[in-house]
């Protein structure tokens, strides 16, 4: 049985069904560890959550935006912030009707962590200095200061390590805020969310082997007219001996500082483009975009 590990869904139903369809997940024989925030975003939420019913061995950590759709879906909460956030989306899959108790239920069941094999499996971050069953819910699905830290760290010391787990699966912050539509690898940290909820790909990994398949953009997907922005943040100085490996090239690793290579971070047949940002991390084979 394999055990597969997927980013932010954020209701992006054919993206998710081209994840699984790419990875050859099966239903009822592999595993998938869901690193929450299947709500909010493209209006398919009860089509996710339905696809999410169907598989056997899974297990759910919740998110941010999850725990906003859980206060309408049980107290009729909705903030203005949730709604312009996603949420009006979550009730129009739903035909602004209420929520179905499994649907509930599959929600508020979901895990605040995971933690097997040492690793870390948890929506937002954590608390290094703390142990992890010392946080709060609110730290482990709305923090960025894990994967903010990681980025600046990584230039310094490639190797770093948070605490004693081998790895530790992140969503939440997407990966396009560093100028990527792949997932990162920062250190013992891996970035997942690879930007489904707002016009990027869907990403699903092997926990093992780390090869991942992708889906199209969810802009393309959805038919909406939706701009992928990649900005390119700050980056080492040109002295700095940080590499990466360059998967436009897939050759050898280039320093960190040299000018960004341009190529599609869509695939073929998707018409957006933008600049890779010079960031090491590791080739990794992969069946299919």
């Amino acid at each position: 049985m394999r055990t597969l590990v997927i980013g932010d869904i954020h209701g992006a139903h054919n993206a998710l069904l081209q994840c699984l369809e790419r990875s050859e997940f099966g239903y009822a024989e592999d595993r998938l560890i869901v690193l929450g925030d299947i709500c909010d975003g493209y209006p398919q939420v009860k089509q996710c959550i339905d696809e999410m019913l169907k598989i056997k061995n899974l297990d759910y950590v919740i998110g941010n935006h999850d725990l906003w759709a859980l206060d309408w879906a049980r107290k009729g909460i909705r903030e203005d912030i949730w709604l312009t956030q996603g949420g009006y989306n979550t009730m129009a899959s739903y035909e602004f009707g209420e929520m179905p108790p499994e649907h509930i239920h599959f929600l508020a069941n979901a895990r605040p962590w995971i933690e097997e094999n040492n690793r870390l499996f948890v929506h937002g971050g954590f608390n290094p200095e703390k142990p992890i069953s010392k946080q709060d819910l609110q730290t482990l699905v709305w923090d960025r200061d894990l994967v903010y830290d990681a980025f600046q760290k990584y230039h310094v010391r490639p190797d770093f390590r948070y605490g004693n787990f081998e790895e530790i699966f992140l969503g939440h912050t997407p990966t396009t805020n560093f100028g990527f539509l792949d997932p990162l690898k920062l250190g013992n940290v891996w970035m997942l969310d690879t930007g489904a909820g707002w016009g990027g790909r869907l990403t699903i990994m092997d926990v093992e082997t780390k090869e991942y398949w992708q889906s199209d953009l969810t802009s393309i997907l959805s038919h909406r007219n939706f701009k992928v922005e990649i900005p390119i943040p700050p980056l080492a100085g040109p002295d700095s001996q940080a590499t990466r490996c360059d998967p436009a090239k897939g050759g050898p690793p280039r320093p960190v500082g040299t000018p960004p290579v341009a190529g599609s971070l869509a695939g073929k047949g998707d018409s957006a483009r933008a600049k890779r940002v010079p960031i090491w991390y590791p080739c990794i084979t992969r069946r299919s975009r």
